[in-house]
């Protein structure tokens, strides 16, 4: 693979979602009220506990603590780096960034194991660095969804072996095939659809591909088995509803999703199963161009991955397509009933991306004249990027003030704790991103969660004060809600006014002294030092 190659898979995603590489560390990218902020933030916690798959922390719901997990633990280096040269947001705008050269690099690497052209490997990482399914992690900013790139790495590698087997190339399988599963488990289970079909397509090769496969499934087996076994009702965990009558709308794309494309910049989060008509009109004269015995397997892989995108009931302009007045089911339900584990996934819109990269060796047969290439590149990647719904500039928002939050050096109390509820102009879990700036750690909460009946009734006396600064609580009864607070441990008070639906906090003022610091958004108060223990 060339550096030509390899500094186009590096540069090109950071023209398609630009600001990426200087937005950090004042902004973070992302729909203000998508997931951006809880999937940073859980990698933050995990990086800072030293942990791999998840730990027990005391930076939420203090001091009790949380289980925190995540399911991608190969982002933790790469969020890490960012984390060490600019804070945070950069931490997550690498995970973008990668995720994108991954996958250009894979398509490349695909079309490549399939015999394409100079010319056409060009156009193949062009396929791939303007996913439209990846590009828009930066909407909703599922860090796991970026793992198609990997899932494809992985299969070209295993081509790669079956061509002139050796340990070199086996352990290379082996190793994408793991990191795969690390990136997710959604992923795993589309590289293991992948690599059965390679297998069973060549039963004589079965002790070829039966080795490096059992090791590989061997390395794929901790972060599955702490997926399948983690016992928290959070998405995929083992409380967490069967795909049988629980399912919702948004689990699967729209049956002509891979089609459509969505010009319009939306308000909110967007998951884009457009696979690029571009893309699909050069994998049209690819597959044509290819002939049916070498097109087939990737026009094969291609349908079934739009075919999975689409969930187990099957969706056409936001309305469930019936039969009378049944739902139509899709084929996801019954491999679901045949295989439960399954039914605990409920982002099938993920596989389109997939498809849209299993497109590469036939875009890449499509064109053979390095110019012609050239410009074609070019219409694919404006139709793709475009077409993927995520807006002419990607969606950002204001970090917190990191110079106001460094006055805190101890235990928080926050008003509110909760910032999971929309606000307009407000970024949903401000409150953790702030906390991944100040290092401390507070009575916040990642989902609503029962809390102490003392810290509630401190938090609802001084939430009165702040609301009715003239009546409510008295003086003394605020004094006393904020001593009750030092008392269990709290050092600071951090108020968000807008999330309070107020602007200023005289209240507080009143029975606290002036603030100890402010900014655009947010009040910190210095609790009382609690009272020193009887002798």
């Amino acid at each position: 693979m060339g550096d030509a190659a390899i500094l186009a898979a590096v540069i090109l995603p950071a023209i398609l979602l630009w600001p990426l590489p200087v937005a950090a560390p004042e902004r973070l990218l992302g729909a203000p009220n998508g997931e951006m902020v809880t999937h940073l933030w859980r990698l933050w916690a995990v990086w800072r506990a030293g942990a791999v798959y998840g730990a027990q922390t005391e930076m939420i719901l203090w001091p009790v603590g949380a289980e925190v997990t995540i399911v991608d633990p190969l982002h933790l280096p790469i969020f890490g780096l960012g984390l060490g040269l600019g804070g945070p947001a950069l931490g997550a705008h690498l995970i973008l960034w990668a995720g994108l050269t991954v996958a250009g690099l894979a398509s490349l690497a695909l079309a490549r194991v399939t015999g394409a052209s100079p010319a056409g490997q060009g156009l193949a990482l062009a396929l791939g660095v303007s996913c439209p399914g990846l590009l828009g992690v930066v909407s909703h900013g599922m860090t796991e969804s970026l793992g198609a790139g990997w899932v494809v790495a992985q299969l070209a590698a295993l081509l790669w072996h079956l061509q002139a087997p050796s340990w070199r190339r086996g352990l290379t399988f082996v190793v994408l095939l793991s990191a795969t599963a690390h990136v997710g488990p959604y992923n795993a289970v589309w590289a293991a659809i992948l690599d059965l079909a390679v297998a069973l397509s060549r039963p004589r090769a079965l002790h070829i591909t039966a080795p490096v496969g059992l090791l590989g499934g061997l390395c794929c087996a901790p972060p599955l088995w702490f997926a399948l076994h983690q016992a928290s009702g959070q998405p995929g965990g083992a409380s967490a509803p069967q795909i049988g009558g629980a399912l919702r709308v948004g689990g699967g794309a729209e049956v002509f999703g891979f089609l459509s494309p969505n010009w319009a910049t939306p308000e909110g989060m967007v998951f884009p199963a457009y696979l690029g008509v571009v893309a699909l009109i050069l994998a049209g004269i690819g597959a044509w161009r290819l002939g049916p015995r070498r097109a087939a397997p990737f026009v094969v892989g291609v349908i079934t991955f739009v075919v999975i995108s689409w969930g187990p009931w099957l969706l056409h302009d936001g309305e469930w397509v019936s039969i009378g007045a049944e739902k139509t089911p899709g084929p996801v339900l019954w491999l679901s009933q045949l295989v439960p584990p399954l039914g605990r996934l409920n982002r099938w819109h993920r596989a389109a991306a997939v498809a849209c990269l299993l497109c590469a060796p036939l875009v890449a047969a499509a064109i053979r004249r390095p110019g012609v290439a050239a410009v074609a590149a070019l219409v694919l990647l404006a139709d793709a990027r475009l077409g993927a719904g995520v807006g002419l500039q990607p969606a950002s928002s204001p970090m917190p003030d990191a110079e106001a939050l460094a006055v805190l050096d101890g235990p928080v109390m926050e008003l509110p704790n909760d910032h999971s509820a929309n606000l307009s102009g407000r970024v949903l879990g401000e409150n953790l991103l702030a906390q991944t700036l100040h290092a401390q750690p507070s009575d916040a909460v990642l989902y609503p969660s029962p809390a102490d009946p003392q810290t509630r009734l401190v938090e609802h006396t001084l939430t009165q004060a702040i609301h009715r600064a003239d009546a409510g609580p008295t003086a003394q009864d605020r004094r006393a809600a904020a001593s009750l607070a030092a008392a269990q441990g709290y050092r600071w008070l951090l108020v968000w006014p807008e999330r309070l639906g107020v602007r200023e906090t005289p209240g507080l003022t009143a029975a606290l002294g002036p603030p100890a610091a402010a900014a655009p958004g947010l009040v910190i108060y210095r609790l009382p030092d609690p009272p020193s223990p009887a002798r």
